[in-house]
């Protein structure tokens, strides 16, 4: 088991990519190792604060609206993308929530990972990330949609 986990970690950092479980009702994230070293913290644990205090300003809002907030309309599946200033310089991330659960106690938890990626070509506007970012929600609310639609029992007449 310890092989596989190594395994794991070396193709995590290869990748550039780790995960991490926020508690929402508590506002703290749990990550990999990855993201523990990229932030050069001590700990798997950290506050919702510090986490908001590394991405660039521009991106604040969003970030907070669809990853961190309990009644987010991105319950699921939200990818997007910014830049943070970190303890080496500011870095590109793309990020991607996979999941959010609400579990027996109440607390609400979401899942996810990010991977650092290589600074846009439109990197110098903000105007266009932002509106890049703006594309992404709606294409995030149209796959919910659809998603919905599908998983509902629909009768094969009314398709």
């Amino acid at each position: 088991m310890e092989d596989k986990l190594q395994r794991y970690e070396e193709l995590a950092r290869e990748t550039q990519t780790g995960w991490w479980v926020a508690n929402l009702n508590k506002r703290e994230f749990k990550c990999s190792s990855f993201i523990s070293e990229l932030l050069e913290i001590d700990t798997d644990t950290f506050t919702f604060d510090y986490f908001i205090s590394k991405i660039s300003e521009e991106f604040r809002e969003v970030i907070i609206k669809d990853v961190m907030e309990y009644d987010s309309p991105q319950s699921e599946y939200c990818r997007t993308m910014y830049s943070a200033n970190i303890p080496r310089g500011k870095v590109w991330i793309s990020a991607h929530t996979s999941s959010k659960i609400v579990l027996e106690n109440g607390e609400c938890i979401r899942k996810g990972f990010i991977q650092l990626i290589d600074p846009p070509q439109e990197a110098k506007s903000p105007i266009i990330i932002s509106k890049v970012n703006d594309l992404a929600l709606g294409l995030n609310s149209i796959s919910k949609i659809l998603k919905k639609f599908l998983d509902k029992d629909i009768q094969k007449d009314t398709i």
